[in-house]
Parts: C-alpha cells; structure tokens; sequence
C-alpha cells in the first residue's frame, strides 16, 4: 500500500470518527462503529488507530487544523480587523458550534475530550492568538489577541442559536479598528 493510499484512508477514517462520535458520544461509539461508518473492516482500522482515544484525539486535531485553516483564510491581511474578524470566526468557530450544537453528545464530547485534547486546546489557542497578533492594527494592545481568543470561546458557548453566535461576534468586531 502506498502512502497516499495510507493517507487516504487516514483521511476516511477521521471523517467518519467524527460522524459517529456527533451520533453517539465518546463512551457509546465503538471502534466497531467508526470501522462501519468508514466501510472498513477492523482489523484495518486497528491497522491505522490503536483504539478509540487516539481516533478521537486524530479526529479532533484534524479538525481543528481544518476550522484553523478556514479561519485563517477567510481574513486577508488587507482586510480591517473589523472585518476580518466576523469572517474568521464564521469560517474557524461557527463549525465547532454547529458540531457541538448539532450532536446530542455535545457536552459529552467536550468533557470526554477534556483531559484528551488539552494539549490540541493550547496548539489551537496559541495559533489563534498568533493569528490575531498578526492580522491586528500595529501597536494594538499585547493582550488583545488573548482577549478577543477568550471572548470568541465565550460566544461559542454562550449562544444559543446560529444567529445568536452571528450577532455576538458582529458586536465584538465592532469594538475593533476599522483600519488595518
């Protein structure tokens, strides 16, 4: 097999964890379920993955690269931060919400990753606050990236509709520049 057949399957196989761990939860889902779900047999998938926690932690920090990725591409560096901002967190937030919104395990899922995923939190928050440094007015304040990064989880967890998480982030941006 080649590497790209490798990577290939990888990839069908992190697609199809996080489908099943939306449908039923970190405890419910079975190795057996992500196998199916993948049109995989297990023994395959115990080929790529050594159980459930490293397909979860591999289909989290995919993921999150993809959220992150999106995020940072959705604000060009000419763009003002108060427009930058809404786009970047429709394209990089607004996923994971809707992930988290639309799966009846969304609370189990955060808990069950908690421990797990500590370590992608802190590479996420760093690239994001990175990020944000870059794309700010120069001479903006050295704790804004921190803050507005803080601020955004805040919406993410607090809003209670699609067009509640919209309009909370409209209003942060607000508070920004409009000049780069």
């Amino acid at each position: 097999m080649s590497n790209a057949d490798a990577l290939s399957r990888t990839e069908i196989i992190l697609e199809a964890a996080l489908a099943v761990f939306s449908r039923y939860g970190f405890k419910r889902a079975s190795m057996a379920d992500i196998a199916a779900e993948a049109q995989l047999s297990r023994p395959l998938l115990y080929l790529s993955f050594q159980n459930k926690a490293d397909v979860f932690v591999a289909s989290a920090r995919r993921f999150a690269r993809m959220c992150s990725d999106a995020g940072e591409a959705a604000w060009p560096e000419e763009v003002s931060a108060r427009e930058g901002l809404p786009a970047l967190a429709l394209a990089q937030h607004l996923p994971v919400w809707r992930l988290l919104q639309g799966s009846p395990h969304g609370a189990e899922l955060v808990e069950a990753g908690g421990g797990m995923l500590a370590q992608l939190h802190g590479e996420a928050e760093a690239r994001l606050t990175a990020f944000l440094a870059s794309r700010l007015p120069q001479g903006h304040d050295p704790d804004m990236p921190g803050m507005i990064s803080a601020a955004l989880h805040g919406i993410k967890g607090a809003a209670a509709s699609e067009a509640d998480f919209v309009a909370h982030v409209q209003a942060l941006a607000r508070l920004l520049p409009t000049h780069r």
